[in-house]
């Protein structure tokens, strides 16, 4: 046993002790006490039948509402995913049919081969143009003539735009599918239809009732009850028997009158179904199952407020009985009281707090303290449920125990441990925390445990004496490798200190330097590559300290990011950009349009339309002279309604530009449901022109953004050759050193003045 192990072991920590006794002393019970409780517990076992009754009806019903609840939201969410994965792809058609009205020449080729590209990359079937005679042309090949016989493709011809039930493919396939059209329209004469047809198995698969288990159906029926989507040609026999019975019961749908939610008897079986009423056609999601499958949980529980019950009355009575028993014993349950994880059966990080306390000088110049936690674990319950949550957290604490079972590890809070390592020096303490990744990455490559993400930060403990420092400081390395897919693990070191320094300055000189007018607005002038022109400009934040120094956005960017004050500093930028414009257009200089970046978290907060509007409005600014920034990372955040945020400042009148176009993988979502009006080639972009696959998926942009009717604007330009390339391939819009760097307010009123003598 080594000389770390056997001190745990010897010292029984006197922190303990000492709890110990308070415990004994204050649990000391006379014999009246004992009476007087025996006294109550009885007239307590008679109330609770009373209870009990009442107790059981009430929570029936809340159980039973909860599970209504249940199916409600199981519903919803079907019907939000098959409406966004039919109307994503209606509002890309209606995008390609936008770019081609009022061509004078219509190529089917043409046509057909961007389509190509577009099928393939939005899971389409098959993709096609369908012309007046009623022709069909598609993407595979086909040419086929559809104007005979009741099909959508028949009702497509009317030249309306529609989304049509199930049916079989027109090149003989036997899955089914679904239609999708937008007719193409040159000064009110139709020219002819595009058409999209999407696999209905693919549309299936957004369709789940997991919550119960498997045990019950989705429909997606009309008014009339019949089935508009398929998954497979045919269905098992229980689907379409109830399917059969359904569109015979007039009485269950709600467009002849039915309840949203009903019960029904079916096959000697009672069965509750939900209606949720699409937005496409008069569609319906129909969910249903078995009552006892719906309402199991009503039942569960009540089976667990029974057995609880009669477990109380049981454990009362044994209470009574072995009153003294406890009285005897208790020192011995105060430590797993207090210092014990319930969940791990392990020592809590109550006890090491006590611990650290307790640890000699001498050893700790030989260990480390670490602080380790699961990536997205919130993420992880919710895919997998809280029972793998559970194992997963004692996958760890075992594993841990197993593979370095000198060393301690003790639970905090949810997925989050702490623990101390034994290793002599930041060589040993890195060897067994890699020991520890690699075990974890062979079990999940193995299948043993579903694959997980630890992140872990490390201090030395030769220079603590408190623990919470020491935990602090490896919660600062521990996020630096957060979200690190490479790097799992950090030292805290004398560079992160002067970092965490530097962000506390940076944070509380915040308000003095606004008070100071410290934050600047400078500009990034935009120009017509081909006439040299400058046609607006970009308006950047910079920090000037009283002494002329620069502070890099850089570097105070992402410190008022973390702790919120950079929402202060998006508001002051845009106030100020709104005055100087104001100040400029009295001194009759020519207005140009300036872009102003809004920030993710800024984008969080609710209310930032009415700002900019309001501010428009009190310094007389034209909406077209103003466009919003937002950067392509705001794009992966769920909890910014962008979409609605964009819309907003388009009603306002303003511009929206993508910034950072190309540096993540939903520009191209984006795009097909967000409208944009500009977007920001990004410099890693414009870089790489001259390496020939670079090369291409710039043209692709290019090509894509002229398409959707969306201006494209190259940021970072620095050669004259790289304007050459961009001007030949169709993007005439840049910013970048090669024109002008960032320029002070009073050097942009100058380059306005200079465009004010060429304009006359």
């Amino acid at each position: 046993m080594n000389e770390s192990g056997s001190l745990l072991r010897r010292d029984k920590i006197r922190g303990f002790l000492s709890m110990e006794k308070v415990f004994r002393q204050e649990f000391r019970l006379g014999v009246k006490s004992i009476f007087t409780m025996i006294l109550t517990l009885a007239v307590f076992l008679v109330l609770s039948v009373y209870v009990f009754q009442w107790l059981h009806e009430n929570i029936r019903e809340v159980v039973r509402e909860e599970d209504r609840k249940n199916i409600t939201n199981i519903s919803e969410l079907n019907s939000d995913a098959v409406y966004r994965e039919l109307s994503n792809r209606q509002i890309l058609l209606q995008s390609m049919a936008d770019s081609l009205s009022d061509r004078e020449e219509y190529d089917v080729k043409n046509i057909l081969k961007k389509m190509r590209r577009y099928a393939e990359n939005y899971n389409f079937y098959n993709m096609g143009v369908l012309t007046e005679d009623g022709v069909l042309y598609t993407t595979s090949g086909e040419v086929v003539d559809v104007s005979e016989g009741d099909t959508p493709y028949k009702d497509a011809m009317s030249g309306r735009a529609i989304i049509s039930k199930s049916f079989l493919p027109t090149d003989g396939g036997n899955r089914m599918v679904n239609l999708l059209t937008e007719p193409v329209y040159d000064g009110g004469r139709l020219m002819f239809i595009l058409t999209g047809t999407y696999r209905s198995a693919d549309l299936a698969q957004t369709l789940n009732i997991s919550a119960l288990d498997g045990k019950g159906f989705s429909f997606l029926i009309d008014a009339e009850g019949r089935a508009v989507i398929y998954p497979r040609k045919s269905e098992n026999e229980l689907y379409l028997r109830l399917l059969k019975f359904v569109n015979n019961s007039e009485d269950i749908l709600p467009s002849k009158g039915g309840a949203r939610d009903t019960g029904f008897r079916f096959e000697e079986e009672n069965y509750y179904a939900h209606f949720e009423k699409i937005a496409i056609n008069d569609w319906y999601l129909m969910t249903c199952a078995k009552e006892e499958d719906v309402f199991s949980g009503a039942g569960i529980i009540l089976d667990r407020v029974r057995s609880s019950m009669v477990f109380i009355w049981v454990q009362v009575w044994l209470a009574i009985v072995g009153i003294v028993y406890v009285y005897i014993r208790f020192q011995g349950k105060a430590e797993r009281v207090v210092f014990e994880d319930k969940l791990l059966r392990g020592k809590n990080f109550e006890y090491l707090r006590i611990y650290f306390g307790q640890i000699p000088e001498e050893e700790r110049v030989r260990m480390a303290f670490f602080v380790l936690d699961v990536d997205k674990f919130k993420e992880f319950n919710f895919i997998y449920g809280s029972k793998k949550g559970d194992y997963l957290l004692k996958y760890i604490y075992k594993t841990f125990k197993k593979i370095l079972p000198e060393d301690q590890i003790y639970r905090y809070t949810a997925d989050q441990f702490a623990g101390l390592l034994y290793c002599g020096n930041v060589r040993g303490a890195e060897k067994k925390v890699r020991v520890l990744l690699d075990h974890a990455s062979d079990d999940i490559r193995q299948g043993s445990i579903q694959p997980f993400v630890l992140s872990i930060g490390i201090c030395m403990l030769k220079d603590y004496d408190d623990i919470r420092t020491v935990y602090s400081d490896a919660m600062i390395a521990k996020n630096t490798v957060k979200g690190n897919h490479v790097q799992k693990y950090a030292f805290y070191d004398e560079c992160m200190r002067r970092e965490r320094l530097k962000y506390m300055s940076m944070e509380s000189a915040f308000q003095e330097a606004v008070a100071n007018g410290e934050f600047q607005v400078y500009y990034q002038p935009k120009f017509d590559m081909r006439t040299g022109e400058m046609i607006g400009a970009e308006a950047l934040a910079r920090w000037k300290k009283p002494d002329g120094t620069m502070i890099s956005p850089s570097e105070f960017v992402p410190c008022f990011e973390a702790n919120g004050q950079i929402i202060l500093l998006d508001e002051l930028m845009l106030e100020n950009v709104c005055r100087q414009m104001d100040q400029m257009k009295k001194e009759g200089l020519p207005i140009l349009q300036v872009s102003v970046n809004l920030s993710r978290v800024q984008l969080k907060y609710p209310g930032i339309s009415q700002k900019i509007s309001y501010m428009m409005q009190s310094m007389h600014i034209d909406p077209n002279m103003l466009a919003i920034e937002i950067t392509e990372s705001a794009l992966y955040d769920d909890t910014i309604p962008l979409k609605q945020i964009v819309g907003n400042l388009h009603d306002l009148g303003c511009q929206v530009n993508m910034d950072d176009y190309g540096t993540g993988i939903s520009s191209l979502s984006a795009l097909a449901n967000i409208s944009f009006d500009v977007i920001k080639l990004d410099k890693s972009f414009i870089d790489k022109i001259g390496n020939k696959k670079m090369e291409e998926v710039i043209r692709s942009s290019i090509r894509l953004s002229a398409d959707l009717g969306i201006e494209m604007i190259a940021e970072g330009v620095e050669e004259k050759k790289q304007i050459d390339w961009l001007i030949k391939n169709g993007c005439n819009y840049a910013q970048g050193f090669y024109y002008s760097m960032p320029v002070s307010g009073a050097e942009y009123r100058r380059l306005l003045r200079r465009c004010e003598k060429r304009s006359s």
